[in-house]
This record gives structure tokens, sequence and C-alpha cells, in this order.
């Protein structure tokens, strides 16, 4: 209802044709499977699965049906590619993505190269004192045709069709522990390449104040 407003004040405006709209969500949310609530933590589907709905404008449109839906898995991050990708600015080299519009239109995704799907969550010492020593763990998981991989820093591993089983009930690592060499290997070969990268920048400052706000929120310990 809310985006609906959104809309028609754009088009009450003349706006709507030439106004780029993406929605989506940096993550989603636990409600207790797992015996976990929240987010941040964990790298179950249910934080990792998030809407995403792309309206591009009039100019970007051409070749890209209404209600195209892209079945391939994608990434949030993927937007900025996207939009790089359709002002002709190319990406960082430091930066992967694919462009989403391309794909839409049935064409390769072009971009940086790397598109694995990868989610982590770090340990956070402030998780630990609260929630105990589940956490204390940094954890990965690597999404590919139609499986989710998962390892964590204490050395277990777990392996999920999250096509069959949306709810990762079932741990199939022990039945396919071919898969699971395979994704364990390319999840080692990303990290390496990640960790290749290098970032440059400035660092931002944070004030007393913020960051005592940051670490309320979970985000600093």
């Amino acid at each position: 209802d809310q985006l609906a407003r959104l809309w028609s004040s754009l088009q009450a405006r003349g706006l709507y044709d030439d106004t780029w709209i993406i929605v989506t969500a940096d993550h989603g949310e636990s409600f207790g499977d797992h015996l976990f609530f929240e987010h941040g933590l964990v790298t179950w589907h249910d934080l990792a699965h998030v809407p995403l709905l792309m309206k591009p404008p009039r100019s970007f449109a051409k070749g890209v049906q209404p209600g195209t839906v892209v079945r391939e898995w994608v990434q949030p991050r993927e937007c900025f590619t996207t939009i790089l990708g359709q002002l002709g600015i190319a990406a960082p080299a430091e930066v992967s993505g694919r462009n989403l519009l391309r794909m839409a239109k049935g064409e390769r995704g072009g971009g940086n190269g790397e598109t694995a799907i990868v989610i982590e969550a770090f340990r956070s010492y402030s998780a630990i004192r609260t929630f105990g020593a589940r956490f204390d763990r940094d954890e990965r998981a690597l999404y590919d045709d139609g499986y989710a991989y998962l390892r964590r820093s204490d050395g277990s591993q777990e392996l999920y069709d999250v096509v069959a089983d949306p709810g990762e009930t079932r741990d199939l690592a022990a039945q396919e522990s071919a898969r699971v060499a395979a994704m364990g290997a390319a999840l080692t070969q990303w990290t390496i390449d990640i960790g290749r990268k290098t970032y440059s920048g400035r660092v931002a400052p944070i004030d007393a104040k913020n960051a005592d706000r940051l670490r309320a929120l979970g985000y600093l310990d």
C-alpha cells in the first residue's frame, strides 16, 4: 500500500517513466527456525532470501518485458553494477557483479567476472555474551545450482537443497560428499580471491556518540 502511494505520486508528477525504482532488503529475518531469532549471526536461507524488484527508466527498459523474472540467483550488490553498466560507467576493479537488466533481456550479465553467491556472518563478542558459545564462530554459505553449502570456522559443514527444502531442515552433507567437496573447494577459492583484492579509500571516523549507538545495535563490539 505504501509503495502504491509512492508510485501514484511519481505518476501524478510525470516522473514515473523516467525514475529507476529498486525495492530490496539488506537481509531477511529468522522467527525461530533453527532455534534462532533476529538476523546477522547466521547464514540460513531465510536471512539470505530477500525481495528484489526493479523498474528501470523508460530509456533503459527497451527489450525488457514488464513482469520479467530472472530465475537465476542474484545479489543485492548487483544493483550497483547494473546501474553503473546502464550508465556506461566501468565498475571499480574490486567490485564484482553483473548487469541484471541485461540478464532480464536474456543476455549474458557482463560485469567484473566473479558472481559467486556467498553470504557471511562473523563472530560477535556481544552476541557470544548474550546468546552463548553457539555463536563463537565465523560462518559462510555458498549458493550454487539450487544448493546451499554452509561452512563454519569450528569445522562443521552442512549442505541443503534449498529449492526442495527452503527451510533447510535436511542436511545432505553425509549423502552428497562429492557436492560438498566441490562446493567447499569453490568457497575456499572465493575466500582466497577476495583476500587478494585491494580496496582504496579513506576511513570514515566514528565519534563516541555514534560508536555508542552502533554498539547498542550490535554493530560494534
